[in-house]
């Protein structure tokens, strides 16, 4: 870079001083907004992480307590738990999302940092041609990429700081990478430490906050086949090279095949719930890789959204007509940016693309995830983004037209910052921002179920809110939950209007899917929340309660479950038949748990209490010895719940005696 260290640092520092203020002011609209989806179950209701004390087991247990991907992703969960306890709750979301703020800030700092050396790698080793590389090329990527709206909701969708901080860490594990390799051209001492030292930290620390940081060693592959020429080094170098990335693809195959033999299905139970396949989600996937593009060189305000369910599965390759040119058309850039002279003559195009590539083939590619989701453009969007900024600066490569090629960066940089701006207002508060969703996305199922929500639950107005959960259903009519929820809506309904009533048509509908089909997570639930709904006498859940039997009997015979649904469902059954007084029903569930779960002491323990309550001492006593018996080292809280059942158990003896 031109000048003297001292000028660089100031200058960079002058550069993201300004970028983060822009950033600031294109994100402070929604900084108070709310929580949204995901959120919920990750935050809002996960009572493991509301650290009120600061000790390591608490905030242990808090960095436990996801079970989203195989990890846990506990580093991300600790962030969340100490925001929590900073912030003293939930009731303000500030704390939680200016962090989230932060970290994009960070994150800007460390692209610009970034860039700088893949830029100074290029002057390096090509020599007079590095002159078209400009100093300020990296603030304006940094800036560009740091204000686009295709970024905001890793930023206010809180969940999605597992996206960013992770990020966060590869990007430090590449620049730290990136130090050891340019040691390797000068045959400096630790070249090799450096290299390897970033990558396993960065990809240690990556996964801690999500599983997509698996993907840290095949871009510092795309680094070294687009910025180094290996055919200037020593043979000993190229082959230590080729070792250590042969040995770094490797490590991740073998690790990708022990996860595969652990959880064998894998694959096949991600796909369990989704109403496409494996070879149409891969189709369809070619056409999102093409809309993110889109996304990205041309931001439509009306495009962007925070689900995208309204995308049309490719169920061939005709079907729609789109899905052969996407294809082709990946096809033709993947070859082209892979030739030998691509990379030589045009190394941006090939970062550009291969970036872009490997940072959607873990979430693009074979595993059942949802479709499309705008954060999984995070780190790989930079591939794009660089290369487009230095296309601008090809075109304006003559020095007396530099000034126009950096205005027309700021033109581009302030057109993305306020469309983020934009965005952002629209997640001021949970009303504005379904309604937004529901104007852009119509077609989108969960934007009209997130709206019939609001309608019931903040409104109080139930003739829209089942309006709306009738379009949901009409749109994806293999999502139970949608019935489910206009049926927890319509008996609100009944406390004010008797007349109305439950359509058995509804009904039936309910209990054959959740009978016949693999249960949807937003399914599941909702199932738990009819378990908590309907013992509430505030609520207007009970009259529910005959459905919800049948329903819960459905989901217990259903095949397609886990044995943890089916053990949580068996538990609600029992739950709401004991509130309801009807043993029958309980009895019936705990019976259920012992024949489905006989190691489980806990369904033997049940079914006493059902005999105690319902005035049998016989058969609890005769449980309870049993259970002693056969359990020689107690465990957990069995010996406390035994107890309790034997003091529950005597004073119905002594109350038959009096």
């Amino acid at each position: 870079m031109n000048g003297s260290p001292q000028r660089s640092v100031f200058r960079a520092a002058c550069i993201l001083f300004i970028i983060f203020l822009a950033a600031l002011i294109a994100y402070y609209p929604g900084l108070h907004g709310p929580f949204v989806f995901d959120d919920t179950v990750n935050i809002v209701n996960n009572p493991r992480l509301a650290l009120t004390q600061f000790e390591t087991g608490a905030l242990l247990d808090a960095a436990l307590s996801s079970d989203s991907g195989a990890l846990k992703r506990p580093l991300a969960m600790a962030t969340f738990s100490l925001n929590y306890y900073f912030a003293g709750g939930l009731s303000d979301t500030l704390p939680f999302k200016l962090t989230n703020l932060v970290i994009h800030l960070i994150n800007a700092g460390l692209v610009y940092w970034l860039v700088s050396l893949l830029l100074s790698t290029r002057q390096r080793t090509h020599g007079p041609q590095a002159k078209r590389y400009h100093a300020w090329l990296p603030g304006l990527v940094s800036a560009i990429w740091i204000l686009h709206p295709i970024h905001l909701t890793s930023v206010l969708y809180v969940v999605q700081r597992m996206t960013s901080l992770s990020s966060l860490f590869v990007l430090t594990g590449l620049i730290v990478y990136l130090y050891g390799r340019l040691r390797v051209n000068t045959n400096r001492p630790h070249a090799y430490t450096l290299m390897t030292t970033g990558l396993t930290t960065g990809l240690v620390l990556g996964l801690a906050c999500k599983e997509n940081a698996t993907l840290l060693p095949l871009f510092a592959l795309v680094i070294e086949l687009s910025f180094f020429n290996r055919h200037q080094l020593e043979s000993t170098n190229r082959q230590k090279l080729a070792w250590f990335y042969g040995l770094s693809i490797f490590v991740l195959i073998i690790a990708g095949m022990a996860w595969l033999a652990i959880q064998p299905d894998l694959i096949a139970t991600t796909y369990s719930a989704r109403e496409f396949t494996l070879w149409q989600r891969l189709l369809t996937e070619t056409r999102i890789l093409w809309l993110y593009t889109g996304l990205l060189f041309l931001p439509d305000i009306g495009k962007f959204g925070l689900f995208h369910d309204d995308i049309a599965i490719s169920t061939g390759l005709i079907t729609p007509w789109t899905t052969l040119p996407a294809l082709f058309g990946l096809i033709a850039v993947l070859v082209l940016a892979l030739m030998s002279r691509t990379r030589t003559r045009y190394p941006m195009f090939s970062f550009a693309v291969l970036w872009f590539l490997v940072g959607h083939s873990m979430e693009s590619g074979v595993i059942g995830l949802e479709l499309a989701h705008e954060h999984r453009n995070y780190l790989p969007s930079l591939g794009p983004l660089l290369g487009s900024v230095h296309a601008i600066t090809l075109v304006f490569n003559q020095r007396a037209r530099r000034h126009a090629a950096v205005a027309m960066v700021l033109v581009l940089a302030i057109a993305f910052g306020t469309v983020t701006h934009l965005r952002s207002q629209a997640w001021r508060s949970e009303a504005e921002l379904i309604q937004s969703m529901v104007t852009h996305h119509p077609h989108s199922a969960r934007s009209h179920g997130m709206l019939a929500e609001l309608y019931a639950k903040r409104n109080g107005d139930v003739e829209k809110s089942l309006s709306h959960y009738q379009i949901a259903t009409t749109l994806a009519p293999w999502e139970t939950s949608y019935l489910i929820r206009m049926a927890l809506v319509t008996t609100q309904a009944m406390a004010e209007n008797p007349a109305t009533a439950l359509s058995t048509a509804q009904t039936e509908t309910v209990g054959y899917q959740l009978a016949q089909r693999p249960l949807t997570p937003s399914t599941t639930v909702d199932l738990r929340t009819m378990a908590i709904c309907i013992p509430n006498e505030t609520q207007s859940c009970a009259r529910l309660y005959p459905h919800a039997v049948s329903w819960y009997r459905a989901v217990i015979g259903n095949r397609h479950v886990s044995d943890k649904l089916r053990n949580a469902v068996i538990i609600y059954l029992f739950d709401i038949g004991i509130w309801q007084k009807d043993y029958a029903t309980a009895l019936e569930a705990a019976r259920s748990g012992r024949l489905h779960y006989p190691a489980d002491m806990n369904f033997a323990l049940m079914e006493a209490n059902t005999h105690i309550l319902s005035g049998r001492p016989d058969e609890a006593q005769a449980i309870i010895s049993s259970v002693k018996n056969s359990v020689r080292k107690q465990r957990g809280d069995l010996p406390e719940k035994i107890d309790v059942l034997q003091l529950m158990l005597e004073k119905q003896q002594n109350k038959l005696v009096k």
